[in-house]
């Protein structure tokens, strides 16, 4: 009968034996996700990924609210049109509205990776 228990962990080749070597790579691990946590709480608060997403959040805007057109009053319709041009043309506060929309989905992302 064996006394004790061997401790071994092998991941892409590398083998982890013995309890330091295991905790060592335990430790690493926990490093390269506290990075990884860092670098996703850059992308979060990063003002071009919020841009490329408000201008994506336009983009769906323009195809639904073409789609509805023609069941909407004539002045709106007319309100809409003006603002059917790409994002980079629009004036700031209708791009605020985007931004509004865009950073709703960066809370959902935020939250899943937590």
């Amino acid at each position: 009968m064996r006394k004790g228990i061997r401790c071994e962990l092998c991941i892409k080749g590398q083998r982890f034996q013995g309890k330091e070597s295991i905790r060592e790579f335990v430790e690493f691990v926990e490093f390269v996700g506290g990075i990884l946590d860092k670098k996703l709480e850059q992308l979060f608060e990063s003002p071009e990924l919020l841009e490329r997403l408000a201008a994506l959040e336009h983009e769906q805007w323009v195809l639904w609210s073409r789609a509805v057109a023609e069941e909407v009053r004539e002045e709106r319709r007319a309100r809409w049109e003006r603002f059917w041009g790409p994002y980079d043309e629009l004036p700031e506060h209708i791009k605020e509205e985007d931004r509004r929309f865009a950073k709703k989905v960066l809370d959902v992302f935020r939250e899943e990776v937590r």
